[in-house]
C-alpha cells in the first residue's frame, strides 16, 4: 500500500481501491476498528508499508507494572 492507501485503509468503510475488483474485498472496518480498539485501551496502531512488498502493522499496548504504572510493550 502506498501512503493514501494506508489512509485510506484507517478511515471506517474506507476502501484502498476506488473500484472494487470482487466481491469478496470487504467494507473497510478491519484497521479501523483495530486502532480504535487500541487507542481505547491507550495504546497505539502503526503501520508500515512498501507496495508490492508488503504491509506490517504493529500494536503497541501499556502494561501494568507493579507499582501500578503504564509501561507500553510492543507486538507486532
Amino acid at each position: 500500500m502506498d501512503a493514501k492507501a494506508v489512509q485510506n485503509a484507517l478511515i471506517t468503510f474506507g476502501n484502498i481501491d476506488e473500484v472494487s475488483e470482487t466481491a469478496n474485498d470487504g467494507i473497510g472496518l478491519g484497521l479501523s476498528l483495530a486502532k480504535a480498539i487500541v487507542e481505547a485501551h491507550a495504546g497505539e496502531l502503526a503501520i508500515e508499508s512498501t507496495p508490492g512488498e508488503g504491509t506490517k502493522v504493529t500494536v503497541t499496548l501499556p502494561t501494568v507494572s507493579q507499582s501500578g504504572s503504564l509501561a507500553k510493550t510492543g507486538s507486532g
